[in-house]
């Protein structure tokens, strides 16, 4: 890897990070009750636009309204479906009495960051394009494994610029608004279950108190290493309970991690088995892998 992308890639995020949070709203964590009525919990993370695997998924595992789904960010680029899966989980299976919870992840932000600047819908679509060109054309001078490395973190825009600018102008606007919005949830979620709590997000730094984690932490960590148990002893702490009554829950950090590891559980679908087509889902309730 080049030194040129390593600064271009940091620049990328900082400039995503940078965004002002007046403007996208940063709840970084929320405590709640599960809602006694849910009978199953099942966690996913990175569908990445596999809308028709996510619909597959659901039917294998009778997917009902008495259960929630809790998605771990990432569900759209590489895939040709991701705003599409997106609707499917933000509006069409609540309208039908669902129960969906969406967290962002790293492609949501960036994303919101590069489709949402504009005055009017058809501004936004110029000038996402003209980013994306400018993008490309800064890919020419990277190294070949920058261009490689360059182009998985973009997860495939060219394909997620086509399927938005087929989106109709108010389905591009409900996503913006979820996404500045942060689809109505905070970056690190705590659900108390009958005999332990599950602590959802994105990613997370384990180096680091939960109180002290920072939205690049949340959004972009990859290092994850399980015998830090700084991130778990936070909350053990705070709740005032044994460790060992926390699950947590991430996707992000490479499909290599895919699975239930000792002090957490990691969803990333990116790919499973190296199938890339496939998704799998964990049910918290049966402590199964579907």
């Amino acid at each position: 890897m080049t030194q040129y992308y390593i600064r271009e890639f940091k620049n990328l995020k900082t400039d995503i990070l940078s965004t002002k949070v007046k403007t996208r709203p940063f709840l970084k964590i929320r405590f709640e009750k599960q809602n006694v009525s849910i009978k199953r919990t099942f966690v996913i993370s990175d569908i990445h636009g596999r809308l028709a695997e996510l619909k597959e998924l659901l039917k294998k595992v009778e997917f009902s309204k008495n259960d929630m789904l809790i998605v771990l960010g990432d569900t759209i680029d590489k895939g040709n479906e991701g705003f599409r899966s997106l609707i499917f989980l933000m509006k069409i299976l609540p309208d039908q009495g669902f129960h969906v919870r969406i967290l962002m992840g790293n492609h949501e932000d960036m994303w919101y960051h590069m489709a949402s600047k504009g005055a009017s819908d058809k501004d936004k679509l110029n000038r996402l394009r003209s980013n994306f060109s400018s993008l490309k054309g800064d890919m020419k001078s990277f190294s070949k494994e920058g261009r490689k490395l360059m182009e998985e973190l973009m997860g495939n825009w060219s394909n997620s610029i086509e399927e938005w600018e087929n989106l109709k102008q108010t389905e591009r606007e409900l996503i913006l608004e979820g996404m500045r919005k942060q689809f109505g949830e905070p970056r690190i979620l705590v659900l108390q279950f009958s005999s332990f709590y599950g602590v959802f997000s994105h990613t997370a730094n384990f180096k680091k108190k939960w109180q002290n984690q920072t939205l690049s932490d949340l959004t972009w960590n990859e290092e994850i290493d399980e015998f830090d148990t700084e991130y778990l002893m936070s909350f053990s702490n705070y709740l005032k309970i044994p460790i060992e009554k926390i699950v947590v829950f991430i996707g992000h950090i490479g499909e290599r991690f895919f699975g239930i590891h000792k002090n957490y559980i990691c969803m990333d679908n990116n790919k499973v088995n190296n199938k890339s087509n496939s998704l799998k889902s964990y049910c918290i309730e049966e402590k199964k892998m579907y």
